[in-house]
């Protein structure tokens, strides 16, 4: 697990640490069984988390999208934690509902946020076993 100290340690382009984090916990948390699925879902946003996740040491998870011809999103405000980087757009990414009927059972808590375009589309194609959802 990322903590600050390790951040700090490292040879990290990442500065302003403490807006990521709650004491000294990264807020963003890795530590379960995780799945992504994002919209609107860009090439330059699906390379941006899957270097972002990288970062993490975890290039692992699944990436899911609903729409990869969406305008594009991603803003110099995501690009800021890394400054001097270039990152090259990838359409490395699975459908966003096959990620969720894949890895979703009666045990999960689906946490959305945003559009749930592909929580819908999971929805609609049974069977989808997640019963329990938290979102904002």
């Amino acid at each position: 697990m990322a903590t600050a100290e390790l951040i700090n340690r490292s040879n990290s382009t990442m500065f302003n640490t403490d807006e990521f984090l709650i004491g000294t916990r990264l807020q963003v948390v890795f530590d379960m069984e995780t799945t992504i699925t994002i919209v609107p879902e860009t090439p330059d946003q699906i390379s941006f988390l899957r270097y972002v996740l990288d970062r993490f040491g975890r290039s692992d998870l699944p990436l899911g999208i609903f729409n990869i011809n969406a305008k594009p999103a991603l803003s110099k405000f995501h690009l800021k934690p890394y400054p001097n980087t270039s990152i090259k757009e990838s359409r490395e990414a699975l459908d966003g509902s096959d990620v969720l009927l894949k890895y979703c059972d009666e045990r999960t808590i689906l946490i959305c946020g945003g559009p749930l375009e592909n929580v819908a589309k999971a929805i609609q194609t049974w069977p989808f076993g997640c019963t329990k959802w938290l979102c904002w």
